[in-house]
């Protein structure tokens, strides 16, 4: 029963992604990049390694977030999609920073052919997390910041 709910669902999203208006992003020129006080985050070429992306279904991207600032604690990356139709963004993936690097890397990043618009979300916190005297434990606020690549 849950091979054939996931061959239905998978038929239907084939079926929205293809009546859906052709505009991708594709940027013109790659690497591009963006960068804060914190973050420096860069789209550029996948490595494919003999993998091809499903033909006019998605495009695939090398996706690089590199803390450039201050140690940051508890950091994750969210990568956001934008739909055409409905003017919403649809979530990707979400990825967590090892506390061990201060950089996050995906090879192969799929985006929909349809995207216009790719969106990373970074949020960390500034402080460690620690325990209190009733060995609740405390966490430092989260903060955050976006990095938006648009194709025009």
């Amino acid at each position: 029963m849950k091979h054939i709910l996931g061959l239905v669902s998978s038929v239907f999203i084939c079926m929205v992604v293809h009546s859906l208006p052709a505009q991708a992003f594709s940027p013109k020129t790659l690497p591009i990049s963006q960068s804060s006080d914190h973050w420096k985050v860069t789209i550029e070429e996948p490595v494919l390694d003999g993998m091809q992306p499903p033909k006019g279904v998605a495009d695939l991207y090398k996706v690089n977030v590199t803390n450039i600032g201050e140690n940051v604690y508890d950091a994750t990356i969210e990568v956001y999609q934008e739909d055409p139709v409905t003017q919403t963004k649809s979530r990707l993936g979400t990825y967590d920073i090892p506390k061990t690097q201060n950089f996050f890397e995906h090879q192969n990043l799929g985006v929909s052919v349809k995207s216009k618009m790719i969106e990373i979300v970074v949020t960390w916190r500034e402080e460690p997390s620690r325990m209190m005297e009733n060995e609740q434990k405390d966490s430092a606020q989260k903060v955050k910041q976006s990095f938006s690549f648009r194709q025009d």
